[in-house]
């Protein structure tokens, strides 16, 4: 795709709006009215591809609304559950990076209580044999890292900055909180 002039300087500006209302902290605060950050970057980064003469492979980012999997909604007996909603969305960004990026986010006013995951290929620590992984994220930032060993163990690198602390859940059963501090 060839760009015009006018359409190369239109693109720079709203790239800079856009990145410029993300550092500022403007699309967290309006978290639940606009689409994951992830779309935005996106948009930016295969701005720069096309301008640089690249070809661009879309990500496709798909939204549906969710309630909890035993809702009424779905056929199941919570009802006190029914009318909760959350937004799924999974962004498919195989072609381009390899990555399925999976973010859900509470649409009843508790922005923050959102979980994002991306499953990619990745190697050990001190391996280079690829293996899958899920990683999951506060932020942009990975608290944690789940690798799928050849052997068919499941592996969990530790984050020095994160920290593990027991609780119980209101059943009863023991947990744990990962603190990523």
């Amino acid at each position: 795709m060839n760009l015009s002039q006018e359409q190369k300087n239109a693109g720079a500006l709203l790239k800079r709006a856009l990145e410029a209302a993300t550092s500022s902290g403007l699309l967290d605060d309006l978290a639940g009215l606009v689409s994951h950050p992830d779309v935005i970057n996106g948009f930016c980064d295969g701005f720069d591809r096309l301008v640089a003469g690249e070809d661009l492979v879309n990500d496709v980012a798909d939204q549906v609304e969710v309630e909890h999997w035993n809702s009424p909604t779905y056929g199941g007996d919570e009802l006190e559950h029914q009318g909760v909603t959350f937004t799924a969305e999974v962004v498919d960004m195989r072609a381009r990076s390899g990555q399925l990026l999976v973010n859900i986010g509470d649409n009843n006013g508790a922005v923050d209580d959102s979980l994002s995951a991306a499953f990619e290929v990745t190697t050990t620590p001190g391996s280079k044999a690829p293996v899958p992984s899920l990683m999951l994220y506060e932020g942009e930032e990975v608290v944690a890292k789940v690798i799928r060993q050849p052997n068919g163990h499941l592996i969990m690198p530790w984050n020095h900055t994160a920290h593990i602390v027991p609780t119980s859940l209101p059943n009863g059963e023991r947990a744990w909180i990962l603190l990523d501090r």
